[in-house]
């Protein structure tokens, strides 16, 4: 009898400033925290355009928020976490973060109101995902040999509003409506976390409504550019590439792996995580 036995959890990652960043400065920033050899938690922000010390917060916030759910990777009961409870822990750790931000912010005599970023964190173990998000990106996983959207990306009723982190009363627990969560209980083979700057080249998102004439978010992730990618990467660790030469490569292609990429004017951002499997003998 065959089973599938857990191997090895290998994460790349990479961002790159759009054409609207002539100073080469990327807002946005991203965080692993792998604690063994399957488990792990992701964090990507992406700094608001408009503040000063987005950069900052961005990079605050990444490691922040994984550091504060670090706990829940040693816990035993998160294999069988139900979605409420999940949202209970995630609500706190996100204000939590917060508070911590405005402390950053007092201690280091910035304006609060310039410390803006969305937020994508998930914790991936190989038995399920338990994400949550604050703002627009993307995030998806693969389970079964389909890829599946683990969020929907919150648009505001203008063209790019979305919500920050330091921009919600978490005092008044209206505003916990607009901290998303979500749990997968599946196997999942492997994921994906980006910003909005790179969501048009490997995600379908717009298509217009022939019925009403009017354009919706379709949320899908292009099977064929994620299955590529992870075939690529397989590739180049069966030649013995190593981990630091593929992060380069993968830098490479977020930067200017084609003519439309390279001319995005937001910042792109992309972290792969690919669960490599083999089968043994029972």
């Amino acid at each position: 009898m065959k089973t599938k036995k857990y191997n090895l959890l290998k994460i790349y990652a990479a961002s790159c400033h759009g054409m609207i960043h002539e100073d080469g400065l990327c807002q946005d920033a991203f965080y692993i925290r792998q604690i063994n050899g399957t488990n792990s938690i992701v964090a990507l922000c992406d700094g608001a355009g408009s503040a000063k010390a987005s950069k900052l917060a961005a990079t605050f916030v990444s490691e922040k928020i994984c550091n504060k759910l670090n706990a829940y990777l040693h816990s035993k009961k998160l294999r069988q976490m139900s979605i409420t409870e999940w949202r209970t822990e995630a609500i706190e750790a996100v204000k939590q973060t917060q508070r911590a931000l405005a402390k950053f912010a007092h201690k280091n005599k910035v304006d609060f109101h310039e410390l803006a970023c969305t937020l994508i964190v998930m914790i991936y173990t190989p038995h399920g995902i338990y994400t949550c998000h604050i703002g627009d990106g993307r995030g998806c996983y693969k389970s079964n040999d389909h890829w599946k959207p683990f969020m929907t990306p919150f648009k505001g009723e203008y063209s790019n509003e979305t919500l920050f982190l330091n921009s919600l009363d978490f005092g008044k627990e209206d505003n916990h409506q607009y901290i998303f969560t979500n749990v997968v209980h599946e196997e999942v083979d492997a994921f994906a976390l980006l910003s909005d700057g790179f969501e048009n080249y490997c995600f379908n998102t717009l298509q217009k409504n022939e019925e009403t004439g009017m354009y919706q978010d379709l949320n899908q992730p292009h099977a064929p550019f994620f299955d590529g990618m992870i075939s690529t990467i397989d590739q180049l660790q069966e030649s013995k590439i190593t981990h630091e030469e593929i992060k380069k490569l993968l830098y490479d292609y977020v930067a200017s792996g084609t003519h439309h990429i390279k001319n995005e004017i937001d910042d792109k951002t992309l972290v792969i995580g690919i669960m490599n499997y083999k089968k043994i003998e029972n």
